[in-house]
This record gives C-alpha cells, sequence and structure tokens, in this order.
C-alpha cells in the first residue's frame, strides 16, 4: 500500500461505534440529513473489525466508502460491532489515524432491552434456533467454541450479555483516544428528547447545530407483539429477569 495514496481528507474523521440494537442505525440515517456530514452509504463498512476487508487496505476503504467525501467537515460511519470487537478495532483506527483527531459516539440502551432486541434480530435473520434462554445459558460455551471465527468475520453472534457490558468494552477506546473527543448517549434520550440530543451531536462534531433534524425509526426491532410476551418479560422467573441478575452481579 502506498501511503501516498491515502486522503484523510476523504477518510473518516468520526465513528459511531455502537452498541448494536442501541439506535446506531437511526442515528446513522439522521446525521445523514446534515449538509455538513458524509455517513458511508453502506452503514457498517465493517473494515477494522473484519479481518478478510481489513486486509484489502486502508486505501480500499477510502475508495469503496469515501471516494466522494472530500468536500464534507465531517464523515462518518456507522458499524455497530466497533465496540464489540473495541480491542481489535480500536489499535487499528489509532494506527491509521496516528494523532489525527477523530471522534467517536457510542450509543448505549438499557442492557436486558438490548440483548434481547439483539436476540430478536438474529433469530430473524436466521442466525438463532436456540430459545432467549437456552440462548443465554449457553453463551459462555458458545463464545469460546467459536471465538476465532467470531473474531476474524467481526460478528457479535452468540454475545447477548457480553455485548451490553459498556464499560469493559469502552476501555480500549479510552486508553488511545483523549476523552474529550467521545460522545456518549442512551437509546432513551435520542427518543425522548431528539431535538436536544442532536443539537448536542451537531455541537460535539462541530457542525451547525440549528439544522432541523428529522426522526427517522429505522431498523426496529422484531420482537413479537402480543399477550404472551408480555406475560415473558414480567414473569419473576423468566429469562430475562436472570439477565437482569447477571448484570447486577
Amino acid at each position: 500500500m502506498i501511503m501516498s495514496e491515502i486522503d484523510f481528507n476523504k477518510l473518516p474523521n468520526f465513528f459511531i461505534i455502537g452498541a448494536a440494537k442501541a439506535g446506531t442505525t437511526s442515528l446513522h440515517d439522521v446525521l445523514s440529513q446534515h449538509p455538513e456530514i458524509f455517513l458511508s452509504k453502506d452503514k457498517e463498512p465493517n473494515f477494522f473489525n473484519t479481518e478478510d476487508r481489513y486486509n484489502l487496505g486502508l486505501h480500499w476503504y477510502q475508495e469503496t466508502h469515501f471516494s466522494t467525501a472530500e468536500r464534507y467537515l465531517r464523515r462518518g460511519e456507522s458499524t455497530s460491532n466497533s465496540l464489540y470487537w473495541s480491542t481489535i478495532v480500536a489499535p487499528r483506527i489509532k494506527e491509521a489515524f496516528k494523532e489525527r483527531e477523530v471522534k467517536f459516539i457510542a450509543t448505549f440502551r438499557e442492557p436486558v432491552q438490548r440483548a434481547y432486541s439483539y436476540y430478536w434480530m438474529k433469530v430473524h435473520h436466521e442466525l438463532e434456533t436456540l430459545s432467549f434462554e437456552d440462548a443465554l445459558a449457553s453463551e459462555d460455551e458458545r463464545l469460546r467454541s467459536n471465538w476465532e471465527q467470531l473474531q476474524r468475520s467481526g460478528r457479535g453472534n452468540f454475545g447477548y450479555y457480553r455485548g451490553g457490558c459498556y464499560a469493559t468494552l469502552l476501555k480500549p477506546f479510552l486508553e488511545l483516544f483523549p476523552r474529550r473527543d467521545f460522545a456518549f448517549i442512551l437509546l432513551e434520550d435520542l427518543q425522548q428528547n431528539f431535538t436536544g440530543t442532536m443539537a448536542t451531536l451537531a455541537k460535539f462534531l462541530d457542525v451547525r447545530s440549528d439544522f432541523d433534524f428529522k426522526v427517522i425509526q429505522s431498523n426496529s426491532a422484531s420482537v413479537p407483539r402480543n399477550q404472551e410476551l408480555s406475560q415473558f418479560l414480567h414473569h419473576p422467573s423468566g429469562p430475562l429477569h436472570r439477565l437482569i441478575k447477571f448484570f447486577s452481579h
């Protein structure tokens, strides 16, 4: 790879890093409305977290996803598994951008709800065949058995509990980049105070904060909505309550 081919005026200067099922797709689509912001057409390039794509090089990443981004003040992408694979992704971004300023937006969601939504997304895509209860009980073993394959592919399969361990997953990023370059938002804030949250993010990205963003709800969870689900969620011995106990330890 010839370094002169790399144009940092095209490459991202901010990343929406996840967590998965915490509003990253909606935020990507909403930020794309701003005239000073470029978001990759492919919402999740999966470059820094996927071995095969990363090996294609930074110039491939630039020309595939950001070839027309040069005129924008802010350029970004939204690979939600960047947070899940932070021990790999954070050092790779640091190596690529060195001391150049890069900003990060991390979105969070109440971890039990996130896990349950993530489970149903996997069911919807036929990547999960176990019940939610069995998937939780089997998580550690499934991760151990499939770790190398998952690491190469950059996927978060089976990581229902692990994907909600936000402090642990953030640590590799915070060790390599200044705290001032991070914005942390809750999905609930985006839903309940959309205008204020977007104004805060615009200010964080140093773009016009008076822009009138329009609400977009993208990639909503495929969760069955019926009485059985309500009973499942509120049953005191149900798997969702067991997950709450996991997070309380």
